[in-house]
């Protein structure tokens, strides 16, 4: 689920026509995620949409931007589990951007 539009120096001046309201702007000077951007994410969308069910898991590919200060102290405040996959291995850890397994 993509939930945010990262933009390099700045974001748009108006919305992009077809893209969800419900959708987070962000920009950075690199046009790469950063701490303060996925703080940001893991509040105004992770959580909001999690359900209220506790605890819950999040699975992380343990980019710096994710290991944060305040993302560790907000996980732990709202019952986040946060699961970091070992570096350079999603690709093995992850079968379904692989194939689809449908057991019938």
């Amino acid at each position: 689920m993509i939930d945010i539009l990262l933009f390099k120096g700045q974001t748009p001046s108006r919305p992009i026509e077809g893209v969800p309201s419900t959708w987070m702007w962000s920009s950075s000077e690199s046009g790469y995620s950063n701490g303060k951007i996925f703080y940001e994410w893991f509040l105004k969308i992770f959580l909001a949409h999690c359900g209220s069910a506790r605890p819950v898991v999040l699975l992380l590919d343990n980019h710096d931007s994710h290991v944060t200060a305040e993302v560790v102290q907000a996980a732990l405040d709202n019952g986040v589990v946060l699961l970091g996959l070992p570096s350079h291995t999603t690709h093995l850890l992850q079968p379904l951007d692989v194939k689809v397994n449908i057991k019938l």
